[in-house]
């Protein structure tokens, strides 16, 4: 399966596209194509598409089972070990998101993640950023709540800082203490605040780039 969407898309580049798979939406272009026509199909997206933004997602053998690339956008694909990542700018635009946060991030294997993070990131550039997990009570990012918020500050690949804290919500399923070791006791104990714990973190992370796994979960929680 490939889908590649588009915006400000060119006739042109929709005459071709148009050949080879189906519009089901505009810019959205969705079908199957074998490995030489999806590559010529989005060479010839990135060489016509002058002010828009594209995106291309299809199958692959991987642990993801997808591979995906974009063209014209700030949001830039990292790939390493098989997983790919998105890098996306932490910019004025997201503060409005930021302060709607109320569940929802971890720590649990953080470390292993940003050592992996670390190397395909340290090859394009050596600034300051934040890799960020979370842990919640589910994957619901309406009725879910965030337990655990856990982060690195990473400086020219090499841990510089990091920040953990709980949250207490107060009650947690018992098979979400059974994946991430966190229980109801601990939050009582150790656990803080939704607000408290989302004011720290923010003057933790400043307006830092950050990287995550499956990061716009992260950021819609």
């Amino acid at each position: 399966m490939v889908v590649i969407t588009l915006t400000d898309c060119p006739p042109k580049v929709r005459g071709d596209l148009s050949q080879w798979l189906l519009e089901v939406s505009t810019g959205v272009f969705v079908g199957n194509l074998n490995k030489r026509v999806r590559e010529k199909l989005w060479k010839r997206v990135c060489e016509n598409l002058k002010t828009g933004r594209a995106c291309l997602v299809y199958s692959a053998n991987n642990e993801q089972r997808l591979e995906f690339e974009t063209f014209g956008s700030t949001w830039s694909p990292l790939d390493f070990d098989g997983i790919k990542l998105i890098k996306r700018p932490l910019t004025a635009n997201n503060s409005a998101t930021h302060q709607s946060l109320e569940d929802g991030y971890s720590s649990a294997a953080k470390y292993r993640k940003a050592k992996n993070i670390q190397k395909a990131i340290a090859k394009k550039d050596s600034d300051l950023y934040v890799v960020l997990d979370l842990e919640t009570t589910g994957l619901n990012v309406e009725k879910d709540e965030i337990i655990e918020v856990g982060a690195l500050l990473i400086k020219n690949t090499e841990i510089d800082n990091s920040f953990t804290a709980m949250i207490d919500v107060g009650h947690i399923p018992k098979e979400i203490s059974k994946i991430t070791g966190i229980t109801e006791e601990m939050l009582k104990n150790q656990g803080k605040t939704k607000q408290e714990v989302i004011e720290d973190f923010y003057e933790f992370i400043h307006n830092k780039t950050i990287v995550g796994y499956n990061i716009a979960f992260d950021l819609r929680v």
